[in-house]
Order: structure tokens, then sequence, then C-alpha cells
């Protein structure tokens, strides 16, 4: 599933997909103990993190997280990345 909804969203946006990455399962998904309502869990291993990467990626992500909420996955603000001078107040 995750797999899919990856290229799925790689393709809507486009090309300049950054050479040199990986997806890791975490979690349950690492254990290989996935059940129906399990959450997905994964982290991108990128290999150059020059802003144009860090940008491609944060994008993918937040689409990846669309996905996700759409199909009725709930929001998870734990671990969200700084953006910006907002993130400084």
């Amino acid at each position: 599933l995750l797999t899919h909804l990856i290229n799925d969203s790689i393709v809507l946006l486009g090309g300049g997909l950054p050479k040199g990455f990986a997806v890791m399962g975490l979690g349950s998904m690492a254990r290989r103990e996935m059940c129906p309502y399990s959450d997905l869990e994964f982290a991108f291993l990128i290999q150059d993190s020059s802003p144009e990467n860090l940008a491609y990626f944060r994008t993918l992500n937040d689409l990846l997280t669309l996905k996700m909420i759409n199909m009725g996955e709930t929001k998870c603000e734990i671990l969200r990345y700084k953006r910006g001078k907002e993130s400084e107040k």
C-alpha cells in the first residue's frame, strides 16, 4: 500500500525526482505486524539534503499525509518538521 501511495504521489508531482533516497517502514510495518487498523509510519532517508531535495520530500510527505487522511488515518503532529519563520514563534 505504501509503495503504491508513494509511486502515485511521485507521478502527481511530475519530474524532478531526486536520486539517492530510500523509504524505511517504522513501527508495526517494520516488525511485519501490521493489521487492518495499523497506522502507516515511515521515514525518507535522503543522500543529499540540499534545499531543493528537502523541499521535494516535504511536498511528497504532505501529499502522502493528505492521501492517508483521506483514507481515514488521523493526522499526527508529533514529528512535524520546522517551516521557516513561523516555526520560530
